[in-house]
């Protein structure tokens, strides 16, 4: 998904209109953001005479974590992102908005939040696990888990600042599972939220109630189509957790998770939401329009549900043996990696849903045939959509010999599947699908290609 229709989707849908609309700093759009990638940006905007840019300390390799800020209002916000060094959504996201409040046109708009509100983000606390996209730090901890124990720099730099600055509301910024559904209509949770519990016990005091109003306001200032795809976290209270400690401190700790989207692997939908979620929630707290909000809005919110969205979905599919048998097949691909997509789960998956789903009707699963590489063979999507029409799935032989110019996969190997393979759990997504004998369309490494007419 591109950029531009993006933009013009959110302008349409009415969040906020054209004054509020966010521009995205240009050069995130990647699942992976390293700390050179937002260097300049951090930098531009710390240069910016209302911003203050503090570096904070470094993490343990040594990498600056810092701090920008603005504002001098009475209420504070502390914002802080990409503590799982895989999870860089928001840290796109907080930048837009910063570069937003900064921008000339909206002059009028931050003066009338400037002397309401003081702002402080940390754009990246986890440096070190951006670099190799990895969750945890560089000694291995998961930083989110360390709010006790406090062995990492990075978590001694969060819970200094924190008690220091002494935020009203802080904002801890994720990314989940893209899996993760919204109980109840099986979309995907592209964003999910939680007022984080400071007991066992769950209690709710002021604090923690002003969080459920705040959140339960942003879900309503959603555009309508959006809303649906929101979902909450279960607020089983984890005694290690920062959003948690930080609950017990009196903060109004808001979780904010960025999930999946149909056709946005690098979650831009997320992304756009994020920013605009965070614009209304400083005009929330700066003029406490949200402390009207029933509570009770927040827990009307759809749960998450777990593992419950597959990249694609086939149902009704018949799979021939002693007996047949009918089958719902769930794939998950390899978004971020070169690894192989699998055949997640199998059987009757009817409460799960899918970024792409097929209804199949009956068509019958066919591992396919190995086609034999004993000369140089050059694939184009005619010549490769002759092969799997004719019942090739898969290619055996010199990898060396094969030129693949098409626009789908292909899996070589050097001895040919098994004969009468079953679909099972975490084998490869390679194979056919075949109905009345012909090849209706084929799955290469978890990607539905329609040879035929399908109905979905």
């Amino acid at each position: 998904m591109k950029w531009k229709p993006l933009f013009i989707l959110f302008l349409l849908m009415g969040y906020g209109g054209a004054a509020m609309a966010i521009e995205p700093e240009p050069g995130l759009d990647h699942w992976q953001i390293k700390a050179r990638d937002i260097a300049l940006t951090v930098q531009r905007l710390g240069q910016h005479p209302a911003v203050q840019l503090d570096t904070l300390g470094k993490s343990y390799q040594g990498r600056p974590i810092q701090a920008l800020q603005l504002g001098v209002g009475e209420r504070r916000v502390l914002m802080w992102t990409q503590m799982h060094g895989d999870e860089p959504t928001a840290t796109a996201a907080v930048l837009d908005l910063l570069a937003h409040l900064l921008a000339p046109e909206q002059a009028a708009r931050w003066a009338g939040l400037q002397n309401k509100i003081t702002l402080r983000v940390i754009p990246m606390l986890n440096p070190d696990g951006a670099e190799i996209f990895q969750r945890q730090n560089a000694q291995g901890i998961d930083i989110n888990r360390d709010a006790r124990a406090l062995q990492t720099p990075e978590g001694r730099l969060l819970m200094a600042e924190a008690k220091r600055f002494r935020p009203h509301v802080g904002f801890n910024l994720h990314d989940q599972d893209r899996r993760y559904a919204v109980d109840g209509n099986g979309k995907p949770a592209t964003i999910s939220v939680l007022a984080p519990a400071y007991d066992p016990a769950k209690s709710v005091n002021d604090s923690r109630r002003a969080a459920m109003q705040l959140i339960a306001h942003l879900k309503q200032t959603m555009p309508a189509p959006m809303q649906q795809y929101v979902g909450r976290y279960d607020d089983t209270y984890s005694a290690r957790a920062f959003g948690d400690n930080l609950a017990a401190l009196g903060i109004s700790t808001i979780l904010i998770e960025s999930g999946g989207y149909p056709n946005d692997p690098n979650r831009q939908v997320a992304r756009a939401l994020n920013a605009q979620m965070l614009l209304e929630a400083l005009d929330a707290i700066a003029h406490q329009t949200y402390r009207d909000v029933n509570p009770e809005s927040y827990w009307a919110i759809p749960e998450n549900r777990e593992q419950s969205v597959f990249d694609l979905l086939l149902t009704q599919l018949t799979v021939k043996g002693h007996p047949s048998y009918q089958i719902d097949m769930g794939i998950q691909q390899a978004l971020y990696s070169d690894g192989d997509a699998r055949i997640a789960d199998v059987g009757d998956l009817s409460p799960y849903a899918g970024y792409q789903s097929l209804q199949l009707d009956g068509a019958e699963y066919d591992a396919g045939r190995p086609f034999a590489l004993t000369d140089s063979l050059v694939l184009d999507d005619v010549a490769y959509a002759r092969l799997l029409r004719e019942g090739y799935s898969h290619f055996v032989g010199d990898a060396g010999l094969l030129s693949n110019n098409s626009q789908w996969p292909v899996l070589t190997l050097p001895q040919p599947l098994a004969d009468n393979q079953l679909p099972r759990r975490r084998m490869p997504a390679w194979f056919l699908v075949r109905k009345n004998s012909r090849v209706l369309g084929a799955v290469l490494n978890g990607q539905w290609v329609a040879l035929q007419e399908t109905s979905s």
